[in-house]
């Protein structure tokens, strides 16, 4: 069970600091990194630090880490800057905007704000803890405890931990196992503070915000800089092909139903994501890669490189 997903040449590569999203790498639903609220009353700036590591069949280790920098101004606009890639999005719940900025080519694009149903101006915002919670309060094989109230990386948060037992047999496994996953929760913040989740299938990623100041920030960091220019409006391009690689022994017709995407069809990134993800829920490949090649009459080639199982 020591698959990968990796995305490739499309300008898709995914910063966990920035999902809200269960990732199939990891597992289990403590193994989410929350996106950071637009919630009025509550500034703050932190560091954001997660990493995945897994131990593979033959011994090998392998370890991803990503950081990034997070702030939220008391009218509740927030910034997140990742470094690798380089990039800087800013959303504005007062304005009803978003802004993405490129910090390498001095360029953003400006997109209306999608409602999140978490608060923004004025709102307010059921608990994130109690949200992470509540499935487990009806799972039979899920121990909830409560951890109490400590500091943490100085902000005062609630902890709670859930155990999860494996039966034998019930995905096939010939003994029994258990996962976990530790949150420490801030009600002063409504934020995640810190968390880690284990389980034997996917390794163990971790979650923590560092040098936590809830000093307001800087409003000049929620403002386009002046040096920045608009993103030229993308050209669309004509997907001329869509190849599998790497697929000798599963049926080309059960590729082809798997995904959305066809040729001539208008190329959309959200679009491969689903084809990428309706791939890897078929379970029959250890690692799937997706890139594009430049077509012939100047569309694209869209192509999964899959290695089998």
């Amino acid at each position: 069970m020591n698959r990968k997903l990796t995305l490739l040449s499309l300008g898709m590569t995914c910063q966990l600091g920035l999902l809200a999203q269960v990732n199939p790498l990891l597992g289990g639903r403590g193994a989410v990194t929350p996106i950071l609220r637009t919630e009025a009353g509550r500034p703050f700036s932190a560091k954001v630090s997660t990493e995945i590591t897994q131990t593979l069949m033959d011994g090998t280790h392998v370890s991803h880490a990503t950081t990034l920098m997070e702030y939220r101004d008391p009218e509740g606009r927030v910034r997140t800057e990742t470094s690798e890639p380089a990039s800087i999005v800013i959303r504005d719940p007062v304005a009803g905007v978003t802004y993405r900025l490129d910090p390498l080519k001095k360029l953003f694009t400006k997109s209306a704000a999608a409602a999140s149903g978490h608060g923004g101006r004025g709102g307010s915002t059921p608990s994130d803890d109690k949200n992470f919670i509540l499935p487990y309060r009806s799972d039979p094989a899920a121990v909830v405890e409560d951890l109490g109230t400590a500091t943490v990386n100085g902000v005062s948060a609630s902890g709670t931990r859930v155990t999860t037992t494996v039966p034998r047999g019930a995905i096939g496994n010939d003994r029994e196992f258990r996962s976990t996953s530790e949150r420490w929760f801030s009600p002063d913040l409504n934020l995640l503070i810190k968390s880690a989740s284990t389980d034997p299938r996917f390794g163990t990623t971790s979650y923590e915000l560092t040098n936590i100041s809830r000093v307001p920030p800087d409003p000049s960091l929620f403002r386009i800089p002046a040096d920045y220019r608009p993103q030229p409006s993308p050209i669309s391009k004509v997907i001329e092909a869509i190849e599998f690689r790497g697929a000798q022994n599963v049926p080309p017709e059960l590729l082809k139903a798997a995904v959305g995407s066809k040729v001539g069809d208008v190329f959309d990134e959200a679009a491969v994501r689903r084809d990428f993800t309706a791939l890897w829920k078929t379970a029959r490949f250890e690692d799937i890669q997706v890139k594009t090649d430049p077509g012939t009459h100047g569309g694209v080639v869209v192509v999964f490189v899959m290695a089998q199982r």
